[in-house]
């Protein structure tokens, strides 16, 4: 049996046991409430990310579909919207930099490469495990086709279908306007003849519609429709064949890190800065100039209606002082009649005859009777 100090005590340690526990339990809450804390803390952290890299990529997506044009049913056809945007043009100016150091299968790697990847909303030709798929306009399935389709056998060249290959409508449609953009650039008589060569012979016949002209080489025009017996009879055209589809073939079978790359280490990336430069410059020249075009315009418009205007005052002024002068002459006329007629002899009355006194004529006439 427990003695009352016992008691004491054990109810002592008791005590001290129950504060224990007491504190224990709320430093337990504590680091509860601390933990929940950090856990909303890193919640919302994650939460702001999270929203921060959604707004960064709705911003890099828009950016990287700014100025981008949405993509024709037919890739091929002639589209006006790069001349007005300024796309041939930039490509121009990007070509006068790599002609000059004599770069002109990298210009037409460039010049594809950028084509499929920068200009529309949607990419004309998609790879899928080493084939294209071409694109067939909005809202469609995209059509299934093979290289040799597109830029010709490199393998086995044959004279009868290598004309065949549809990247002649490319230069047909799109290199013509590069070629005519070139034109207009100062130092185009500078190129190099081989450089001119490729982009006449990418651009087919349809370089006659240029000044260049088309390419002719031992008298003999080159024409896509006549590259059948064109190729055996002149081995330049053949040798122009396999340079430039083999270019603008890697232009667009690159991916984007080995584009770069390519840049990279051919020094293509400061060639092509450089003409973007140029480009800006030409495009704020362009800008300046139809600035100048309107004032001129706004200018000229406000100075005939100016004229028009004093014109119509000087009409309305004459037809005043005509007016004026008439009234005068009007009022002159009426104060010299008054002046005639003030000044005319006044008529004496005339004598009225004498008329007998009393009764009327009736007894009057009766009288002379009798």
């Amino acid at each position: 049996m427990m003695t009352p100090a016992q008691v004491l005590e054990l109810l002592d340690t008791n005590r001290e046991i129950l504060a224990t526990n007491k504190k224990i339990l709320e430093e337990v809450n504590e680091v509860k409430r601390v933990t929940r804390e950090l856990t909303e803390a890193r919640i919302l952290k994650r939460t702001l990310d999270a929203e921060r890299q959604k707004k960064k990529r709705t911003a890099d997506r828009e950016k990287a579909l700014k100025g981008k044009l949405e993509t024709p049913s037919n890739i091929w056809k002639r589209d006006g919207r790069l001349r007005e945007n300024g796309t041939y043009k930039r490509w121009a100016c990007i070509g006068m930099r790599m002609a000059m150091q004599g770069r002109t299968n990298s210009f037409l790697r460039y010049i594809m490469w950028d084509w499929n990847n920068n200009i529309f909303l949607a990419k004309p030709f998609t790879k899928t495990n080493g084939g294209l798929h071409k694109y067939m306009g909005k809202g469609t399935c995209r059509m299934s086709t093979t290289v040799t389709n597109v830029f010709g056998n490199e393998r086995s060249f044959n004279p009868c279908t290598a004309a065949e290959a549809e990247i002649f409508e490319f230069g047909a449609f799109h290199m013509c306007g590069v070629l005519r953009a070139m034109e207009k650039m100062p130092r185009f008589g500078e190129l190099p003849r081989d450089f001119l060569q490729c982009i006449q012979f990418v651009c087919g016949g349809f370089a006659d519609e240029t000044e260049t002209g088309a390419l002719k080489i031992r008298g003999h025009t080159w024409d896509v429709a006549d590259a059948p017996e064109l190729f055996p009879k002149v081995a330049e055209f053949r040798s122009l064949y396999n340079r430039t589809t083999q270019a603008l073939r890697r232009g667009m079978m690159s991916r984007a890190d080995q584009f770069y790359a390519y840049c990279v280490e051919h020094g293509l990336d400061t060639i092509i800065t450089q003409g973007l430069a140029d480009y800006e410059v030409l495009r704020q020249l362009d800008q300046d100039l139809k600035k100048h075009e309107d004032r001129e315009r706004c200018k000229n418009d406000f100075l005939k209606k100016l004229k028009a205007q004093q014109k119509s005052n000087e009409m309305a002024h004459a037809e005043q002082i005509i007016g004026n002068f008439v009234a005068a002459a009007h009022e002159e006329k009426q104060i010299q009649q008054a002046i005639e007629m003030s000044l005319a002899p006044t008529p004496e009355p005339e004598e009225e005859p004498e008329r007998r006194l009393g009764g009327n004529d009736e007894e009057k006439t009766d009288s002379k009777t009798v």
